[in-house]
């Protein structure tokens, strides 16, 4: 196992404590294949329930009896490095996912060790995640690409008020706090079967009333004194796999199947102080990461919320995604967030585990990954199965356009209109705006317009299955009005005198000139700087366009001695002028209709566009577009703006 040098720090000063076996295997939520039935699946249980289980960093998952024995079943070797990208991609099994999801979080805390920060935290966790949901702005997102046959493991989520259970801890006499070699010795004051803290949850639910099924998920939050452990009964136990030696987390469910099925998933603060909490933040830094500062207290406290939520997510969106046990893991039984549970090589590491950050710094401790409803947290990624990859949000729609035709028209008769969109996830939904208060939907659009116009047209393109967008990709289409028929003669001519001449209009009356003009759509090429914009007039006439650039931002041009005047600027002790031209110039336009031009950089502007390249920057650009008809009437001008940012390849 390969760590980073600050990763390597920590782990030296933790096995000085007590260290973890530092061979890394993870069995996580358990299968055991059927020989009998290759297309079936068992899920290898604990006391008759299924479990996803989130490792502590270094422990041997495969230590569990019952996961030795599924591996064996399966021919997978329960010794040696099992790295995440040998796995595959998750597969389903046939089970169901959450296809929304009401959060209950429940503080089981007689004695009051829950701080009000750290519950407010976790408040403000649950009610950030339910505000932003739906988008694909943040790592819940990626759970939507994973479907059973009913739908998807959507983004829906609701946060309903946190309760406090102040029911005092039952006496087990056979459940001991581990204190091996490879044990954190505490101090615990108390220790819980899994089959406690579920007898715990029914009852609390039943007493409070509180909803049950498979759209309800709890969370069951122990504070640091308190060790929870799975009871097995299997010769091979040498010691007791619990949240103090073993495991952060898991998940599971009770009365699975029936109306009172309650999904939940335990989650022990029993590791987190200053000497074990990177063994569940296993991110390669040496300082545990709190954006949220939860981090004042004793050794015993119960602190560190942030590096609670991070496997909080983590089995949030596991149970989404497989909350029975029986929908979605890998070749090696590993569920979603498994695969991208720990910085650096084996299964559940991965390099991109905690990346990309968006702000803070490691050697403050205050690093953050996601940006929730304005809230700041430091997360793991999940596995993306259109990606293969662990992401912090679902990809982008990568390509999306639209053809209209005709994009010329005259009033009263249709225009088609035909998107292409690539989504990675295989399901794009499209919603149109056709500029004239008209909506659709469909990848396929006809649309009649009842007035002549320029009309800017949008379409929006959304996968359906993680909400992940493609920007509008725009098109003008013109609209005129259906030529006047002629007149036919007859031969009932009124007689012709002077004041008729001078009375009546005249057959050729000049055409009302028009000089307006949509803004037009723009696009810059990353290694030339040559700008391409294209739009649409009415009338027949003359197009002209100047693009300028601050001067003196990135670099001074076109000096003079002269004192400073309006529109001039004194850089470097002279006087210059203010701004720029990137570039400039003029075309005849023939006919109403599209109208495109490239604006190709003067030397200047090749100057400016380099030195803000290395500065990692784009130079802002204004646009002011003139057109004027040939037909008369004042000259129309917009005035637009573009960022060009080059690159090196």
């Amino acid at each position: 196992m390969r760590l980073s040098h600050g990763e390597a720090e920590w782990w030296q000063r933790f096995r000085s404590v007590r260290a973890f076996p530092v061979a890394l295997l993870a069995a996580l939520t358990i299968a055991l294949p059927l020989s009998a039935a290759p297309a079936g699946a068992v899920i290898a249980r604990i006391g008759g329930h299924a479990y996803g289980v989130t490792p502590v960093r270094g422990v041997d998952a495969a230590s569990l009896p019952s996961v030795k024995r599924a591996l064996r079943a399966a021919g997978i070797p329960a010794t040696g490095p099992r790295q995440y990208d040998k796995a595959g991609q998750l597969v389903y099994h046939g089970g169901p996912v959450m296809h929304s999801v009401t959060s209950h979080v429940i503080f089981w805390d007689p004695n009051g060790e829950f701080t009000s920060t750290t519950k407010e935290i976790f408040h403000t966790f649950f009610s950030d995640v339910a505000h932003d949901s739906g988008s694909a702005s943040n790592v819940f997102g990626v759970a939507g690409q994973y479907t059973d046959s009913t739908g998807n493991a959507a983004y829906s989520s609701a946060a309903a008020p946190e309760k406090v259970d102040t029911h005092v801890y039952p006496t087990i006499e056979n459940c001991t706090t581990p204190t091996g070699e490879f044990a954190d010795p505490g101090p615990y004051s108390t220790c819980l079967f899994d089959s406690q803290v579920q007898s715990e949850l029914s009852t609390y639910v039943e007493n409070e009333k509180l909803p049950t099924g498979p759209t309800e998920l709890y969370f069951m939050i122990l504070p640091h004194k308190v060790v929870s452990c799975f009871e097995e009964e299997d010769p091979e136990i040498e010691e007791l796999a619990c949240s103090n030696n073993v495991f952060c987390a898991y998940h599971s469910s009770i009365n699975e199947k029936t109306p009172d099925e309650l999904l939940y998933a335990n989650i022990p603060f029993s590791l987190l102080d200053k000497a074990h909490a990177k063994g569940c933040q296993s991110d390669g830094n040496l300082q545990t990461q709190l954006p949220n500062g939860d981090g004042t207290g004793a050794v015993d406290s119960t602190r560190f919320a942030d590096v609670a939520l991070k496997y909080t997510s983590h089995e949030y969106i596991e149970a989404a995604t497989d909350p029975l046990g029986s929908a979605w893991w890998d070749g090696h039984f590993q569920e979603i967030g498994d695969k991208c549970n720990f910085t650096g090589s084996g299964t559940g590491g991965d390099a991109k585990a905690f990346t990309p950050t968006l702000g803070g710094e490691a050697g403050v401790g205050n690093l953050f990954n996601q940006l929730i409803n304005g809230g700041h947290f430091y997360l793991q990624s999940e596995w993306d199965n259109a990606g293969a990859a662990c992401l912090m949000k679902p990809l982008a729609l990568n390509f999306a356009a639209f053809t209209p035709s005709p994009a010329s028209q005259t009033e009263g008769n249709p225009i088609e209109f035909s998107a292409a969109v690539a989504d990675p996830y295989g399901q794009p939904g499209y919603t149109w705006r056709f500029g004239d208060g008209g909506t659709g939907t469909g990848s396929s659009v006809s649309h009649t317009y009842v007035a002549p116009g320029v009309y800017t047209v949008t379409m929006t393109s959304k996968d359906q299955l993680t909400g992940s967008t493609a920007p509008p990709v725009e098109h003008i289409v013109t609209v005129t009005a259906p030529p006047t028929a002629a007149t036919p003669p007859t031969t009932t001519l009124p007689p012709v005198t002077p004041s008729t001449l001078i009375s009546s209009p005249s057959a050729a009356a000049a055409i009302t000139p028009n000089n307006t003009f949509n803004p037009f759509h723009g696009t810059f090429n990353a290694k030339t700087g040559v700008i391409t914009l294209t739009g649409a007039v009415g009338d027949p006439g003359t197009f002209s366009w100047l693009l300028t650039f601050q001067n003196g931002k990135f670099g001074v041009f076109a000096a003079s001695s002269a004192k400073c005047k309006k529109g001039f600027v004194r850089l470097k002790g002279k006087c210059r002028p203010s701004t720029i031209a990137f570039a400039r110039g003029s075309k005849a336009v023939p006919g109403p209709g599209a109208v495109p031009f490239t604006a190709k950089p003067t030397a200047s502007a090749l100057k400016a566009l380099k030195n803000a390249l290395k500065q990692k920057k784009g130079l802002p650009v204004s646009i002011r577009l003139t057109f004027q008809s040939s037909r008369g009437g004042s000259a129309v001008s917009h005035t637009q703006s573009l960022t060009v940012r080059l690159k090196t390849k």
